[in-house]
């Protein structure tokens, strides 16, 4: 299937596809297993869309952990899902059917996705926001290796390589979660035209309705709030710019299924708190569910683990009083096998990912204030400049006494699981803010770890709002409480649509803007085509990116556009979550670098115009000689050193012509260059292996020089009779003539 070329329209397709075919999957196989949670209900409806999903991701990893591609298995897991889906309607018609209230909040739900997707992207006028320097390219990198490789080869760090493998073997020995990733690559291969960036966006859309249909279930059956107060629980997630939204525009995929499922794993759980659930069904729900959050965000698995024993006990001792213990044995057994077997290697991996997840640090420091931390909790507002001072700190203040006051209430269901994950995540909370020592400063206060804990407790801390405002509703004895509480659900609905929905995609605007620039290209939908397209027809056999990006994110996207070329460049300093792995293919690949090579620039070289352009500021060089990029000054404005690298293409000696733009004549009149080890080491300690003086004449200089072949770790250093500094002269430009070692005479460059 080819993608409507409208990014509207296109969207759409991806997100209608998705959540019909999930809900629709996981619906037939409620019907054949488990058919008490396949009534129609409204409830039951939503359900389905959790089974569903988390079916396709655990079937689509058993596979690609059994040695096959996502290419192999897409038409078998199609047909297989097509076949249930039959079945499960010539067995249990009527599962399928709809009563009147329920099919118009199901199709009010649908159309409440659509509208969030031409909302958000109707405002671009420059094609959409695809953010591509974060985790977002992790995902697309992992999800094309995907379809060509299976999950359980693994990568053979001496074989022609591309960076893109490096991001799969972390995941493969360190055990990091794939759950969404699979999913990912699943639904992209049946748009095998179109790039996966595209198929991102709404995938991520769906995963964020997930989100709100999880807060409507753990609000109805953890906490027993009715229709309109657990409508009201999704509404308050959907009302304002919260960390749900924060993690949809960049496209936190795995997160937002992540806190989905949590969410209805909790709310399934509480379920069981009466002996009659203590059957097969309720345990195919919840093993399916939970093996779905091991699956896609691991990270989940200790706080499941302390809810799940908590809930044990408490199940324990309910079958104690009413001499049910056999039941609750048997019913215990039969989860923990089709756990077992549903989650099968998962299991491994999710232990394997938390030894490896404590031994790193990772985010950033967060320089927060009070005020601004209670915003984030509360979901006013996630600390965006945009947003600054739109919503009076009143509002908070509102919202933090409705979550205490729906904390409270909900102890009047003894121990329900939203009140055990709740107090869960509060002690981690604690912790990280009072005890642990941030690595970001070597104080005390984890804050990067309390701002993800309170981005994955979110979706509770709405449903306690809810049920704050609940309590406010039965203590007034208000005579039309459910009146009012669906007009504060339109209320919210239109704070919504006149302040977030404009807030959030002015955002994101503003993004796609800085993005646009940086690609620079009107539209970036059409640089991944142009870039793809050129790179893969072009006849070399290998890539060379002369200006290398130092951060893991870059690393990840450059190689997505050259995949399936190998690339030649190093790419030290990159490996995901600070991994330690002994990744032999990141070193230069010499053998490789040649007339052969395609070496590609990122933004155009500044004193030659011998290059074609790809796709934007990605340029292919015509004419390869040594080049002096990354430049940038010493420990302070007045230093008189340049540090930057230099890159060597071909190894021998080469004539150097300097001529300085800017500056006053006879300001500089004698350079020095120092090249040391490879980048990027250190230049502070280490002594040069190349030194060459250039004397200058007015404003031309020239030297001989014989450099290795490479990126190398170099130093300018300027000396002048009048003391003048190195920022005195405006540009520096170097022109290369390679010489014949045996005549000196010079060569052409490299085409």
């Amino acid at each position: 299937m080819t993608l409507p070329t409208n990014i509207h329209l296109a969207n759409c397709w991806v997100f209608t596809l998705v959540s019909v075919g999930c809900t629709l999957t996981g619906r037939s196989l409620l019907a054949l297993a488990a058919p008490r949670y396949a009534r129609c209900r409204l409830e039951d409806w939503l359900l389905s869309a959790f089974c569903g999903t988390s079916l396709w991701m655990l079937v689509l990893g058993s596979l690609c952990h059994s040695g096959f591609t996502i290419a192999q298995i897409r038409l078998p897991v199609g047909a297989l899902f097509l076949l249930i889906f039959l079945a499960a309607v010539g067995m249990h018609r009527s599962a399928f059917f709809l009563r009147l209230p329920s099919l118009a909040s199901l199709f009010l739900i649908y159309i409440l996705g659509n509208l969030m997707c031409l909302l958000l992207w109707e405002r671009f006028q420059n094609g959409g926001w695809y953010p591509i320097f974060n985790d977002a390219s992790i995902y697309a990198n992992c999800s094309t290796w995907l379809q060509y490789h299976a999950f359980s080869r693994a990568v053979d760090p001496f074989a022609p390589h591309n960076p893109m493998s490096q991001s799969i073997e972390e995941f493969q020995e360190c055990g990091y979660r794939m759950g969404g990733t699979f999913f990912l690559a699943f639904v992209s291969s049946w748009f095998p035209r179109n790039d996966t960036f595209e198929v991102l966006k709404p995938v991520a859309l769906w995963c964020l309705v997930l989100n709100f249909a999880g807060i409507y279930l753990l609000a109805r059956w953890g906490i027993r709030l009715n229709r309109c107060g657990a409508a009201l629980a999704a509404a308050i997630a959907h009302a304002l710019p919260n960390p749900l939204y924060l993690a949809e525009e960049y496209n936190f995929m795995p997160q937002l299924l992540g806190t989905s499922l949590l969410m209805v794993s909790l709310a399934v759980l509480n379920r069981t708190r009466v002996p009659s659930r203590w059957n097969f069904q309720s345990a195919v729900v919840i093993a399916l569910l939970v093996a779905g959050v091991i699956s896609v965000y691991s990270e989940f698995a200790p706080i499941l683990a302390v809810v799940a024993f908590c809930h044990l006990l408490l199940l324990g001792t309910l079958a104690y009083r009413k001499q049910e213990g056999a039941k609750l044995s048997r019913f215990f057994a039969v989860t923990i096998l089709l756990l077992l077997v549903l989650g099968n290697y998962e299991w491994i991996r999710a232990v394997r990912a938390q030894f490896n997840l404590v031994q790193v640090a990772v985010g950033f420091e967060i320089n927060w204030s009070r005020n601004q931390w209670l915003n984030f909790i509360s979901g006013v507002d996630w600390n965006d400049p945009e947003f600054a001072n739109v919503i009076p700190i009143e509002v908070t203040w509102i919202v933090l006494f409705l979550m205490v006051l729906g904390l409270v209430g909900s102890l009047k269901n003894s121990f329900s699981t939203v009140l055990m994950a709740t107090l869960t995540f509060a002690g981690l909370a604690l912790y990280f803010a009072l005890i642990a020592i941030d690595p970001s400063t070597g104080l005390i206060g984890h804050r990067w770890s309390c701002f993800k804990i309170v981005k994955w407790s979110f979706p509770l801390l709405c449903v306690l709002t809810a049920n704050g405002l609940s309590l406010i509703g039965y203590s007034l004895n208000l005579k039309y409480r459910r009146w009012a509480g669906w007009l504060a659900i339109l209320a919210l609905a239109s704070v919504n649509l006149q302040h977030t929905f404009p807030q959030v995609a002015r955002i994101m605007k503003k993004q796609s803007d800085l993005m646009c620039r940086h690609l620079g290209v009107p539209q970036p939908r059409l640089f991944f085509g142009d870039a793809k397209t050129k790179i893969r027809n072009s006849k070399a056999s290998s890539v060379y990116l002369v200006r290398a990006p130092k951060d893991h994110w870059p690393h990840s996207f450059v190689p997505y556009l050259c995949w399936p070329k190998p690339m030649a460049n190093a790419w030290p300093g990159s490996n995901f979550l600070g991994s330690n792995l002994n990744h032999d293919y990141l070193q230069e690949s010499p053998g490789e670098i040649g007339s052969h090579t395609l070496y590609l620039m990122w933004f155009p070289p500044s004193f030659t115009a011998d290059f074609d352009v790809i796709a934007g500021n990605l340029v292919k060089l015509r004419k390869v000689q040594p080049y002096f990029f990354d430049l940038a000054f010493g420990s302070s404005k007045d230093s008189d050193q340049l540090t930057g690298n230099l890159f060597v293409p071909v190894a021998g000696k080469f004539n150097c012509e300097f001529r300085i733009r800017g500056g006053e004549e006879g300001e500089l009149q004698h350079f020095r260059i120092e090249i040391f080890a490879k980048a990027p080491t250190s230049v502070s300690n280490l002594k040069p292996i190349r030194t060459c003086d250039v004397e200058f004449e007015g404003k031309l200089g020239r030297c001989n020089i014989q450099v290795e072949q490479g990126i190398w770790d170099a130093r300018v250093t300027s000396f002048s009779s009048s003391k003048r500094r190195v920022q005195n002269f405006k540009e520096l430009e170097i022109v290369w003539n390679p010489t014949n070692e045996q005549t000196g005479e010079i060569v052409p460059p490299v085409h």
